[in-house]
């Protein structure tokens, strides 16, 4: 780790601890502060750490003004984050974490890149991500610390690839573990927040060498989703209900939102015009005017700003 990363991340770190334990400055700081996340993300690990089941009170509406939206990994490691120091700040602390991982992974990323320092002082200090990583407290910091792992591991398939120092005849490669990896990471992340489902398709045929291949890693996506969802089982399926019916409701800065208010809404519509943006870009694709990263970014683009409940937060990403 190179000196000017090392500062960034001490600079980052430091400004986002201030910001959670502000001390006398409290009450300046929560004026700029929405933590109505937070809350609904300490709520159901706090529930669960209890013994309860927070997906059931949910949808009984015993949970009153808190919600358990979030897959049962999201939930699963907030009850670990909650175990260890029952507080809402506990959170904080893990997202705040996850931001001085992703000023070091972004270094890595662009090491070769005029880009890197920019980037890395953007997402340190930028007011973009403080405000709405930081002082609206979010779990997009998890979502950009398993994209960018899946970058550089790309990076690291170019590298090889273009060095022809992949041996097809051995069974088990460096690729080989690579591939593995990044199908790994992937699948975390779609039990996570399902963002890497939109660019799935390209990602298997990237890294797979042949159809067998292809089963194989789409096989042990799968598995590993469903593996995500063992613990509470079946309740957590009302998460999904939930977001199905949301569909039918934009809100936030959606463009959705803006339909509805033109009186061109349609969900069906909504719906169209994701499957046709991926199409689009799954066909640039294959025909080699994109690159993985390049179809990457705007498959996850697609799903985020065709998302009917996109808020600033998610546009930051």
């Amino acid at each position: 780790m190179d000196k000017k990363t090392f500062a960034l991340i001490v600079l980052g770190l430091g400004l986002r601890l201030f910001l959670i334990f502000p001390g006398p400055l409290e009450s300046r700081v929560e004026f700029f502060t929405n933590k109505a996340d937070l809350r609904n993300y300490y709520w159901p690990a706090q529930a669960a750490q209890s013994g309860a089941n927070p997906y059931a009170l949910w949808a009984s509406g015993a949970s009153g003004e808190f919600r358990a939206d979030m897959a049962p990994l999201e939930l699963a490691i907030y009850v670990a984050t909650v175990a260890v120091w029952n507080d809402p700040r506990a959170l904080q602390i893990l997202f705040a974490l996850c931001d001085a991982l992703n000023i070091f992974l972004l270094g890595v990323l662009l090491q070769q890149s005029r880009l890197r320092a920019p980037f890395q002082i953007f997402y340190a200090l930028g007011p973009l991500t403080v405000y709405n990583f930081v002082l609206v407290p979010q779990d997009k910091t998890i979502l950009l610390s398993l994209s960018f792992l899946i970058f550089i591991l790309l990076t690291r398939i170019n590298g090889l690839r273009h060095t022809q120092s992949i041996s097809a005849n051995l069974p088990i490669t460096r690729a080989s573990y690579l591939e593995f990896a990044i199908i790994l990471l992937a699948a975390i992340l779609a039990a996570f927040k399902w963002l890497s489902v939109f660019y799935l398709l390209p990602l298997l045929l990237f890294i797979s060498k042949d159809a067998r291949a292809f089963i194989k890693y789409a096989i042990l996506f799968g598995a590993i989703i469903a593996l995500a969802h063992l613990p509470w089982f079946t309740t957590w399926s009302y998460v999904y209900e939930f977001r199905a019916n949301r569909v039918g409701n934009p809100s936030h800065i959606a463009f959705a939102a803006l339909l509805r208010e033109a009186g061109w809404f349609d969900s069906r519509l909504l719906i169209a015009g994701l499957a046709i943006s991926l199409l689009i870009i799954y066909l640039f694709f294959l025909r080699r005017r994109l690159d993985i990263f390049e179809t990457i970014a705007l498959s996850a683009g697609a799903g985020i700003l065709w998302t009917p409940d996109m808020d600033p937060v998610h546009l930051s990403i």
